[in-house]
C-alpha cells in the first residue's frame, strides 16, 4: 500500500488560468460582500460563504486543468483569501475616499471662483488624505484648513485666525488611518429583525472581529482547494480517479491495524485471516475503494476508515490512504470472501423430511 504523491505536473496554462481566476474571484466575491455587507452582515456566515467560493474557483480549475500541484494551488487559494477579505476593507475605502472627494471638490471650486488659486488633482488628492488622517485623529478640519492644504500655503480668516498646511501623508497612512477610524467607531452587532442598535464592541473587539474573519476566509479557501489537489491521479491516462467509491466492509473496529498491514503486505490471505463477524450497528473498518474509469485494471486508490453508525448518521475516521494494485487487491478482497463463507453457519437436515 503506497502513499499517493501528487506529481507536480500540471496542462499547460494552468499556473496562469489558476491565478486569474482566484483573483479575480476573490476580488469580485470582497466587492460583493462589502456591497451587501451596506445593508446585512451575518457574522461567520459571511466570512464562510467568502472563503468557499474563491476556494470553489481553485477546485474548478485544479479540476478541469489537472493540477497536481498542491503547494501552489494552496498557495494561490489562501492569496485568494487574504485578497477577498483586503477587497472587502478596499472598496469602502474608496466609497470613503469618493465621498470626501466631493466635498474637497466644492472647496475648490470655491477657491477658484474667488481667485484664490486653482488646486490641481494632486492637491485635491493630498487633501483627502489628510482628511482621512485627520479622521482617525478624531477630530475633522473645516473649509479654511481644507482651503490650505489644497493651496499648500497658510490662510487667515474674516476673524484673524491662521492657518497652515500639514505635512503630506503617505497613501499607506491614509488607508490605515481610515481603517483605524472604522475601528473607533465599532461594530455593533445585533440579530436579524430587531429593532434596537444592539451591542458595539469597541475598536479591539472589532480588530479581533476582522482578524477571525481573515482567518475563516483564509482557511476555508485553502481547505476546499488542498481536498482536490490531494485526490488520485492516473498519470497513464492523464484522469482523476472515479467518484463515488466502492465502499466494502471488511472487519469489526478492533482489526483496524491488522486490515492495513494486511493490505501492505499484499499477501492474498492476508485480508481474509483479518476477517471476523462484526455488528454493523457498532463501530467496524471498511474499505473506500476508487479506480480509474479508462483503466480498471491499473492501480487502485484505498481508504481505510473506521466508519461508526449512530442515531442515522455516519462518522467515518480515515487510518490509511495509498494505493495498492488492482491484481492484488481483487485476490485479498476474493480471499475475504472466502473466509466470510465458511463462517456462515452450514444448514442442517430437517428431521421431519428423514426417511427411517
Amino acid at each position: 500500500m503506497k502513499p499517493y504523491v501528487p506529481s507536480g505536473k500540471t496542462d499547460d496554462g494552468a499556473h496562469l488560468a489558476l491565478i486569474v481566476t482566484v483573483l479575480a474571484t476573490a476580488v469580485a466575491v470582497g466587492g460583493l460582500a462589502n456591497v451587501i455587507g451596506q445593508f446585512i452582515r451575518l457574522l461567520l456566515v459571511f466570512p464562510v460563504v467568502m472563503g468557499a467560493l474563491v476556494g470553489l474557483a481553485a477546485m474548478q480549475i485544479t479540476l478541469a486543468k489537472k493540477m497536481r500541484t498542491p503547494a501552489l494551488v494552496i498557495g494561490v487559494a489562501l492569496l485568494g483569501g487574504l485578497l477577498c477579505w483586503f477587497s472587502d476593507f478596499g472598496l469602502d475605502y474608496l466609497r470613503t475616499r469618493s465621498a470626501i472627494r466631493d466635498q474637497v471638490v466644492l472647496v475648490a471650486a470655491d477657491l477658484e471662483e474667488q481667485g484664490l488659486g486653482t488646486p490641481q488633482d494632486e492637491d485635491i488628492d493630498r487633501c483627502v488624505d489628510l482628511a482621512l488622517v485627520n479622521y482617525a485623529r478624531e477630530w475633522q478640519f473645516g473649509p479654511l484648513q481644507m482651503a490650505v492644504n489644497l493651496l499648500n500655503e497658510p490662510l487667515t480668516d474674516d476673524q484673524g485666525n491662521l492657518a497652515e498646511p500639514e505635512p503630506d501623508p503617505s497613501a499607506t497612512q491614509a488607508f490605515v488611518a481610515h481603517v483605524q477610524g472604522l475601528a473607533a467607531i465599532g461594530t455593533t452587532i445585533s440579530d436579524v429583525g430587531r429593532a434596537d442598535d444592539g451591542n458595539n464592541i469597541g475598536a479591539i473587539g472589532t480588530y479581533l472581529l476582522w482578524i477571525s474573519e481573515l482567518l475563516i476566509i483564509v482557511c476555508v479557501a485553502g481547505l476546499i482547494a488542498w481536498e482536490q489537489v490531494r485526490q488520485p491521479f492516473c498519470e497513464r491516462c492523464k484522469g482523476w480517479f472515479a467518484k463515488p467509491e466502492r465502499l466494502v466492509a471488511v472487519a469489526p473496529a478492533s482489526a483496524g491495524a491488522a486490515v492495513v498491514a494486511a493490505l501492505e503486505t499484499g499477501n492474498p490471505y492476508a485480508l481474509g485471516q483479518a476477517w471476523s463477524p462484526f455488528d454493523a450497528s457498532k463501530p467496524f473498518i471498511a474499505l473506500g475503494i476508487r479506480s480509474c474509469p479508462k483503466c480498471p485494471s491499473g492501480r487502485r486508490f484505498v481508504d481505510v476508515a473506521k466508519i461508526t453508525v449512530k442515531g442515522g448518521k455516519t462518522k467515518r475516521k480515515s487510518l490509511r490512504k495509498g494505493l495498492v494494485d488492482a491484481g492484488k487487491l481483487d485476490a485479498q478482497l476474493a480471499g475475504l470472501v472466502k473466509a466470510a463463507d465458511k463462517a456462515q453457519p452450514k444448514p442442517t437436515a430437517d428431521p421431519a423430511k428423514l426417511t427411517p
